[in-house]
């Protein structure tokens, strides 16, 4: 059902987004509405009360999320996309889809978010056919409130920490270039359900997530 979903936005990306076929565009630096196929010059922002899907989009300049409270929350799919500039989230966040296939240049860090979705807060989920991606910078998820927390199939330079998160954690079929720390409260685990091997490796000192 969130697939149908995600295609029938991307549809109305056509109408919706500022340019298409891969052409540049300045455009706005808010983002609240659909976009596909385009390139955006100077970083886009999610402030609360926006709605904001990305697909196949480039963001040069970083994306910042800044959801706001569960009043007025932002909502938020980026799906085949690069961000150059890095990739930051906070505040109240509605997610409908995992965030699938992305390119992250410049680290993600997602703290202190209160998740309102009916599902985790998935960077890649191999088990429903959700390519991971890559981070260059390492990834940081502290103090989420939801359902869970997820990061599969990506390859990350840079470390991963996981830190005072509620939920079903989980880090699977990801490879880190660097240290990685998992804390007992965030309860991360691999439940290998995905196919063939979700074993995570590590080049660096391992604090606790799951092999």
């Amino acid at each position: 059902m969130r697939r149908k979903i995600l295609a029938a936005l991307v549809c109305a990306a056509a109408v919706a987004a500022v340019a298409a076929s891969g052409a540049s565009a300045a455009g706005p630096t808010e983002c609240n509405n659909v976009y596909s196929n385009t390139t955006f010059k100077g970083g886009l922002v999610v402030n609360e009360g926006d709605f904001c899907v990305l697909d196949h989009v480039t963001v040069n300049g970083g994306l910042t999320v800044n959801g706001g409270t569960s009043f007025n929350f932002a909502v938020l799919l980026v799906a085949n996309s690069r961000i150059n500039g890095g990739w930051s989230m906070t505040g109240d966040v509605f997610t409908f889809d995992p965030f699938c296939g992305n390119n992250i240049n410049g680290g993600l860090n997602v703290h202190d978010v209160e998740e309102l979705g009916f599902f985790a807060m998935s960077f890649g989920e191999l088990n429903a056919d959700c390519a991971g991606g890559r981070i260059n910078g390492g990834a940081s998820f502290t103090n989420v409130n939801s359902a869970g927390v997820e990061l599969d199939g990506y390859l990350v330079n840079g470390g991963v920490t996981f830190a005072n998160d509620t939920g079903f954690n989980e880090l699977e079929a990801t490879t880190v270039h660097g240290s990685a720390s998992c804390d007992a409260f965030s309860n991360v685990q691999n439940d290998n359900s995905g196919p063939g091997n979700n074993a995570n490796s590590y080049t660096g000192t391992n604090n606790g997530c799951p092999a």
